[in-house]
């Protein structure tokens, strides 16, 4: 059997972990805006911290990244691989970098505030409130909430 190098184990272990990752954001039962609107605001800060700390949002990133790249991914396309890990790590930092958690707990809460949000999960709010701070538009964020809306109801 032919030995598997480590940075293509390390690799694999990751999407692995991430796959995992987004398998829990999925479960509708958790942490939504009914959830959010329930923590005080030190809460919120404290969850909002975590959450750019990197775990999280990283699953997100991982997928989009993945999709944009489609098969570009596949363990036997080594180089290529180390590249959509390394895009992957770039753009996380490019994004969360000078988003303060305290504007993603308010942007959290201005989304929670519309009723019809409240089945979308803390995770998608700050992927949207981080969009927010990064100059997505409302009509943007309304449409992202939307198709996150539609999601919750096929659920």
């Amino acid at each position: 059997m032919p030995r598997v190098p480590r940075v293509l184990r390390a690799l694999g272990a990751g999407i692995a972990l991430n796959l995992v990752a987004l398998g829990a954001l999925a479960n509708p039962t958790q942490r939504d805006g009914t959830w959010w609107l329930g923590l005080e605001p030190a809460q919120q800060v404290a969850y909002a911290t975590g959450f750019l700390d990197g775990n999280t949002y990283a699953a997100f990133a991982v997928a989009g990244t993945l999709r944009q790249t489609r098969g570009m991914a596949d363990p036997a396309r080594g180089e290529i691989a180390a590249e959509v890990v390394q895009r992957n790590v770039e753009a996380i930092q490019g994004e969360v970098d000078g988003v303060a958690p305290e504007q993603l707990a308010a942007a959290a809460n201005r989304i929670y505030a519309d009723e019809r949000n409240r089945g979308v999960s803390v995770a998608e709010v700050f992927y949207a409130g981080v969009r927010t701070v990064r100059g997505w538009g409302d009509a943007e964020i309304e449409r992202f909430l939307q198709t996150r809306r539609r999601s919750v109801l096929a659920r």
